[in-house]
């Protein structure tokens, strides 16, 4: 969202959910010495929704929140929590921590929310960091929204009984005299291998472990805790010397925790070889560099932050790119005649070549193992590993095709990811061009198409399928959008 930097208020807000509802976090900090009025108190609460969670440096001190006395500031926030029937939670400790010798320990770092009573929350000091103000720690008992899962497999997948649970559920008695029969054996066979794979697969137990130890040796362990002691020890004395120790001891900490983290990560490249692909992963990990994205921006200037809303914005954008061109409008003698040639029956001519199930591994065989797969998420590496009985089932269905003349529709359907043109302003659609996600079978049949049509087409001026940059290259037709 929105940061603000006011004299008053500086803020840095993000909203998320969390138990379906839109929650606003805010960091706010608000300076000493700067005026605040009510007003501007409730522009800021009104402008973070109906639902929020503010913490921060207040620098307001009221009894309410744990505080010695109240000042000024301190009436006008509880003043504006009562009014905006909000509340506030705050530790039990001291949160700041004077260096001044005439000057006690007080609360000034809190939260105030308006977040449902039902959500369990506990809050505790850290003593970390070494700063005057000790942070404070707020855990919420409650669920963000989960992001759908992008693989079929929860873990590694054992092929034979991959292979065994698709050959059970797969029937080649199946009539395909209809495009709806079609249909119905794509939807068998998409069904059928989504659940043999999501059965067949098991989660890995190394998986979210670290390549290398991250646990902190004993000597490490004892440091941070003398550091704490020397912290504490300080806050209550105020003493030079206490101070001294502290300093010494921070530095000390830091010195060996940048050399313990130096000699774990030389072990760590020195087991990478590129015979497994570690090698790469962690050259490409370090040197990629990803920015971030920033919300769109709207023809007039406000902000599509939700998906929802960017997806609307690229959908308008993309709608009004792939427009037929303004000239076919004023020609209605040119559509009627593109119209009256589609609508023409089909001459005369040979059948195609039928394929073969042998034709089809030829093709599987050649497909690269990493390429992204489309909606029904069946990656060519799945392909890859079908039986000899669900080959044969998407060759009845690939020859009913080409005896029917009928691409099914589901297989038209594709993900559009928006990448980012280099060096153009990230927050305007027209900085991004798209890419089409395909079902693998889409993509597979069309390959077989395309060694049926090139015979057709060598020896010709035009080429409707031409080399680029060493792959093929075809011109694709769609049906027009509804």
């Amino acid at each position: 969202m929105h940061n603000i930097n006011q004299p008053y208020l500086q803020a840095a807000n993000i909203k998320i959910k969390i138990n379906h509802l839109n929650v606003t976090i805010s960091s706010a900090y608000f300076p000493p010495g700067q005026q605040i009025t009510e007003p501007k108190l409730k522009s800021f609460i009104q402008s973070l929704g109906s639902f929020f969670i503010i913490g921060g440096d207040f620098n307001a001190k009221h009894t309410q929140w744990g505080s010695r006395y109240t000042n000024t500031r301190g009436r006008l926030f509880h003043t504006s929590i009562l009014k905006n029937k909000l509340s506030f939670i705050s530790p039990d400790e001291p949160t700041y921590w004077p260096a001044h010798e005439n000057r006690s320990p007080d609360i000034l770092d809190f939260f105030i929310t308006s977040i449902p009573t039902g959500l369990k929350y506990h809050i505790k000091n850290l003593n970390e960091l070494s700063s005057d103000h000790s942070p404070i720690q707020l855990t919420i008992g409650a669920f963000p929204a989960s992001s759908p899962t992008t693989s079929l497999s929860s873990g590694p997948i054992d092929w034979k009984i991959f292979q065994q649970k698709l050959d059970i559920s797969l029937s080649l008695n199946f009539p395909l005299k209809r495009s709806s029969d079609i249909d119905n054996a794509i939807s068998i066979l998409t069904n059928s291998i989504q659940n043999a794979i999501s059965t067949s697969s098991s989660p890995n137990p190394n998986k979210n472990q670290p390549k290398y130890p991250t646990s902190l040796p004993t000597y490490l362990v004892d440091l941070i805790k003398a550091k704490r002691q020397a912290r504490s020890l300080w806050q209550r004395t105020k003493y030079p010397i206490h101070k001294t120790i502290y300093n010494h001891l921070i530095t000390d900490l830091k010195t060996q925790l940048a050399k313990f983290r130096s000699e774990q990560f030389s072990k760590h490249l020195s087991t990478l070889t590129p015979n497994n692909g570690s090698l790469w992963k962690m050259t490409k990990k370090l040197i990629n560099h990803r920015d971030n994205t920033p919300p769109l921006e709207r023809p007039d200037k406000s902000l599509a932050i939700s998906d929802l809303e960017k997806a609307n914005l690229f959908c308008d954008h993309l709608s009004s790119s792939f427009s037929p061109h303004s000239d076919l409008a004023s020609s209605p003698d040119h559509v009627n005649l593109v119209n009256s040639f589609l609508s023409s029956p089909l001459p005369m001519s040979l059948p195609a070549k039928s394929i073969s199930p042998a034709e089809i591994v030829s093709v599987i065989h050649k497909l690269r193992p990493n390429k992204s797969p489309g909606h029904d998420q069946i990656t060519n590496k799945i392909a890859k590993n079908l039986p000899k009985k669900a080959i044969l089932f998407l060759t009845h269905i690939y020859n009913a095709m080409l005896r029917l003349s009928y691409f099914p529709p589901t297989w038209k359907y594709s993900i559009i990811i928006m990448i980012s043109k280099p060096n153009k302003p990230k927050h305007l659609t027209s900085s991004y061009r798209p890419i089409s996600l395909l079902p693998t079978f889409a993509k597979l049949f069309e390959k077989l198409i395309l060694h049926r049509i090139s015979p057709h087409h060598s020896g010709q001026k035009t080429n409707l399928v031409k080399p680029y940059k060493g792959k093929t290259q075809t011109t694709q037709l769609s049906p027009p959008s509804t």
